[in-house]
């Protein structure tokens, strides 16, 4: 069973790596081996990932040293959530007087909110700006974020409401023609 575990784990991560261990000891063996290798060596996806473990506690201890250290590998291969969590996290979870954290935390969300207009970022610039935290705190700059993060909010909305109108409206239709119109 373990054997088999590691192999699909092997394979998840981005690993080509076939060989299953044909005992206990030789799946320790395999387990151990892919336990110590660098984030580096794996997918970026699995050094965001790594990074959300260390972030939130699951499965470790929290250690947010550790977390950044992840998502700054994910980073430079342009993995989107890896920056806008490494934003956050640097934001958020760093003391309020390390001013060189709040930098490269509003670099981070800035370059993700620009590229793909992440609500989640955009809401974080916000909050820069409102404390001044990485940038000069401006209240207008703040709500101009604020306002971005809301529009996509809105359009998600939007786009959810009328999915939901297209389904009750099918709902009514099939039911007219079945005599057991919903209500």
């Amino acid at each position: 069973m373990r054997a088999e575990a590691l192999f699909w784990f092997v394979k998840a991560a981005g690993r080509i790596e076939y060989a299953r261990p044909t005992s206990r000891d030789d799946a320790l063996t395999l387990g151990r081996r892919l336990a110590c290798r660098e984030a580096s060596d794996a997918s970026v996806d699995a050094a965001y990932r790594a990074g959300v473990c260390y972030d939130r506690g699951l499965g470790t201890a929290v250690d947010v040293t550790r977390a950044a250290e992840m998502y700054r590998r994910a980073c430079a291969g342009l993995h989107y959530d890896a920056m806008c969590a490494l934003g956050v996290l640097l934001l958020m979870k760093t003391r309020d007087d390390d001013a060189e954290s709040h930098r490269e935390a509003t670099r981070w969300l800035r370059e993700v909110a620009d590229a793909t207009g992440n609500d989640q970022a955009e809401v974080h610039m916000g909050i820069a700006y409102a404390t001044g935290k990485g940038v000069e705190k401006d209240v207008e700059r703040a709500r101009a974020w604020y306002a971005r993060a809301e529009s996509a909010y809105d359009d998600a909305a939007m786009a959810l409401r009328e999915a939901g109108d297209r389904a009750w409206n099918e709902r009514v239709h099939a039911a007219r023609f079945e005599g057991d119109a919903p209500t």
